[in-house]
């Protein structure tokens, strides 16, 4: 059983308050996708140290599923960053537990030089997310790659867990 069934993700990334945010944004990104209604997440670990950064930090993440006819904004208001995302073909990885989700982590990686995307896609699906998923780690369930819309951006993967 596969675990996503949507085309695409589209995330925003601000300080904004959740509820700020949906007051002022999410009807203006629902009148532009088809799918789902957007989620809202906290930061729980924000300003870590203990990885590289490569974009700003943000406070509260809004996901949404998307379809196919999903067109990202073409601007933004000035303190709103996002990213959009389209399901790999690959399956996701781990079990679905039928517990409500009650955290969601975001992982970005990109290869260092274009050429290595394939090497870095073969290594995260075959042997870095393979053993996340097999030692079932509390919280970590399903993991699922997706790869950023824009093929010249940065970062190329994300997997949901």
């Amino acid at each position: 059983m596969e675990d996503r069934t949507s085309h695409g993700l589209y995330l925003e990334m601000t300080d904004r308050s959740p509820s700020d945010y949906v007051h002022e944004r999410s009807g203006v990104v629902a009148m532009q996708r088809g799918g789902s209604p957007v989620t809202l997440w906290r930061n729980a670990h924000r300003d870590r140290a203990d990885l590289p950064r490569v974009i700003d930090e943000f406070s509260t993440l809004a996901v949404d599923e998307v379809d196919a006819t999903f067109v990202a904004p073409d601007e933004l208001p000035h303190d709103i960053r996002s990213l959009h995302f389209v399901r790999t073909p690959r399956p996701g990885q781990g079990t679905l537990s039928g517990r409500p989700t009650t955290g969601l982590s975001v992982v970005l990686i990109s290869p260092r030089e274009p050429a290595d995307a394939q090497a870095l896609r073969d290594w995260a699906d075959f042997v870095h997310i393979r053993y996340i998923a097999q030692v079932a780690v509390p919280g970590y369930t399903m993991i699922t790659p997706y790869i950023n819309e824009r093929a010249d951006a940065h970062p190329k993967w994300y997997w949901s867990r």
